[in-house]
C-alpha cells in the first residue's frame, strides 16, 4: 500500500465537467474572434501571447492542446467522458470555440449541455450585479444536483438519464 495518497487518487471518479468559457483555439480564427477582438477583458493579442506561452516551441494554435476538435485531435468516442456543462456568452471573442467543443462532445457521443448568455462579454460572471451571472451560478447548481443523482442512480441501477438542464 502507497502511502504518498496517490492510492486514493487512482479511485477517484469525475462525475462531471464545468467548463465556464473554455480556452480553446486554432490557427483559422473564428468569427467570434475578429469580432470581439476589441473587447477589453480578453484580447486576440493576449490570447496569443497565451498560446505562445503555453505551447511547445515550434508549435501553433492547431497544437490538440489548443484545437482539440481539429485535424490532429484525438477520437475520444470509446473513452469514458463525464458529462459537461460548457457556457459561453455571445460578446466573448471565444464564443465559437466553447460552441465548437460543445459540438466536438455530441458528436463523439458524450453527454454534454451547452448554455450561452447571448448579451454578456467574456468572464461575465465576476460582476456580481450582472444577472446572468446569478442565473449561472443557479444552472451549476442544478448541473451538480443533476450530476450526483443520476452517478448515485447510476452506481445503484447501472442506468443512466439525459442532463436536459432542468434535475
Amino acid at each position: 500500500m502507497r502511502h504518498d495518497g496517490m492510492t486514493s487518487l487512482w479511485k477517484l471518479r469525475i462525475l462531471g465537467i464545468i467548463l465556464i468559457q473554455p480556452f480553446f483555439g486554432a490557427e483559422k480564427r473564428s468569427e467570434s474572434e475578429l469580432e470581439f477582438e476589441w473587447n477589453p477583458i480578453i484580447t486576440l493579442e493576449r490570447t496569443d501571447f497565451v498560446w505562445k506561452q503555453f505551447l511547445p516551441e515550434g508549435s501553433n494554435r492547431d497544437h490538440p492542446a489548443v484545437n482539440v476538435f481539429g485535424s490532429k485531435s484525438k477520437d475520444i468516442s470509446r473513452i469514458p467522458f463525464p458529462a459537461t456543462l460548457v457556457v459561453t456568452s455571445g460578446l466573448d471573442l471565444l464564443r465559437d470555440w466553447s460552441r465548437r467543443y460543445y459540438e466536438w462532445l455530441i458528436k463523439s457521443g458524450k453527454e454534454a449541455k451547452l448554455i450561452e448568455y447571448p448579451k454578456v462579454p467574456h468572464a461575465f460572471y465576476a460582476f456580481p450585479y450582472v444577472p446572468e451571472a446569478h442565473m449561472l451560478i443557479n444552472e451549476i447548481k442544478e448541473f451538480v444536483s443533476w450530476t450526483i443523482r443520476i452517478c448515485s442512480i447510476s452506481i445503484e441501477q447501472q442506468d443512466s438519464t439525459p442532463y436536459a438542464g432542468n434535475p
